[in-house]
């Protein structure tokens, strides 16, 4: 029986990490492929909407929202592209939307 491939390493990331959190891991990583993986928490823009349909008028129009979210997409590219390129190697990205403990732990499932 061949031995099964090696996992990666799931690392989810905030994007507030601080320089310290990088140096330490970079000593205790071993040397398997990583997966990165930053979720946009999705339940503020919908607290929002609850509180715009409860009381009309309130909450951002759809212009600004389209805005926040293209602005939310390019913040994770640019977390993910540079704690990719700190760690090097065989680093794989991965961004989503949604809440993050289900979609870490799916990001998880997945690998």
């Amino acid at each position: 029986m061949s031995p099964e491939p090696e996992r990666p390493i799931l690392i989810a990331l905030a994007g507030s990490e601080p320089e310290e959190f990088w140096r330490v891991l970079s000593t205790l990583l071993p040397p398997r492929p990583v997966e990165l993986v930053h979720v946009v928490d999705e339940e503020p823009p919908r607290q929002i909407d609850v509180a715009a349909m409860r009381h009309p008028g309130l909450g951002p129009p759809p212009h600004v929202r389209d805005m926040e979210s293209d602005a939310e997409r390019r913040g994770a590219e640019t977390i993910l592209d540079e704690a990719a390129s700190r760690l090097g190697g065989a680093v794989r990205t991965r961004s989503a939307r949604g809440r993050p403990e289900l979609e870490i732990e799916a990001s998880a499932a997945a690998i």
